[in-house]
């Protein structure tokens, strides 16, 4: 099982010193970062993960450039993979997508991947002119245009949202980049086994994970795909006979989220830094014993 840390509710001057030390002080595989363009004044839309419906965090937190902050992390380390969970594909074009991590890829040495997801702030949706009810169909379409650029060779697509003529977009990556796909619903599901590489679960109760562990693991058996070859990415808190329990269920890697109160405003790079020793000594050491 491999375990990942959060930079997630982090000031930005503050993302590559941690990302130092949690390469250099612990034995996490990686570091993961979320993803929104703009906090708008007032969100309207319901936010899933909340009793209330309304996003834990105020506008003033950073949610900086994915593309340059893996860079960055990626530059300032030597061994530390990055990730995300999760990018809102769907705002994005997936051509400008594919070249970010395919010179990603490259620069590192292959230590990027992405979590997607096709997001939940319709407000967001709207500030960037982008249609939110057909997110998930032009996700899935997306997934498939960047695939089809990371070959490196010439090649076209004639879609419902995007078409384009014969083109190559060079540099290819090292090998195609691990695409893991958020969501508890079966359109997100499916998505997940028939284009990803992995499925995360999420920042939500332990339950709903035990529900839906099953229900993934029988849809990669129908689909053929129980080999191994698929990552079983869930979000917890660190609660070890928890974690026991989802390595047993064959659970590949784990989470690390902050604590809900942590949402409410930016913590020292002091805290964080204790936050990824206690997890270390309290979780990790103990699962790998």
């Amino acid at each position: 099982m491999k375990f990942w840390h959060s930079l997630q509710f982090t000031g930005t001057g503050d993302l590559l010193s941690l990302a130092r030390t949690v390469e250099r002080e612990t034995p996490f595989h990686g570091v993961f970062l979320g993803d929104h363009l703009v906090h708008p004044e007032h969100v309207l839309s319901t936010y899933p993960n909340t009793s209330d419906g309304r996003p834990g965090w105020p506008a003033a937190t950073h949610w900086p450039d994915l593309g340059a902050t893996m860079g960055a992390i990626v530059a300032a380390t030597h061994r530390l993979e990055v990730t995300t969970s999760i990018m809102v594909l769907p705002l994005r074009h997936p051509i400008v997508v594919a070249k970010m991590l395919a010179t990603l890829s490259v620069l590192s040495d292959r230590r990027v991947s992405l979590g997607i997801g096709v997001g939940w702030m319709e407000d967001e949706f709207r500030a960037l002119g982008v249609d939110f009810h057909t997110r998930g169909r032009r996700c899935d379409e997306m997934i498939d245009v960047m695939r089809l650029l990371w070959s490196g060779e010439m090649t076209e697509f004639n879609g419902e949202f995007f078409e384009f003529p014969r083109l190559a977009s060079n540099p290819k990556p090292l090998e195609p980049v691990p695409l893991y796909v958020s969501g508890f619903s079966r359109a997100s599901m499916r998505r997940a086994v028939e284009k990803g590489d992995g499925w995360i679960s999420g920042n939500t109760a332990p339950e709903r994970v035990l529900e839906a562990l099953p229900v993934i693991t029988r849809m990669l058996a129908d689909a053929g795909r129980d080999d191994g070859s698929f990552e079983l990415i869930v979000t917890a808190k660190p609660d070890l006979e928890f974690l026991k329990r989802l390595r047993d269920l064959g659970v590949t890697s784990v989470f690390s989220y902050p604590h809900a109160e942590r949402y409410a405003r930016t913590p020292t790079a002091r805290e964080i830094t204790d936050d990824l020793l206690r997890y270390s000594e309290s979780i990790i050491e103990k699962l790998g014993s």
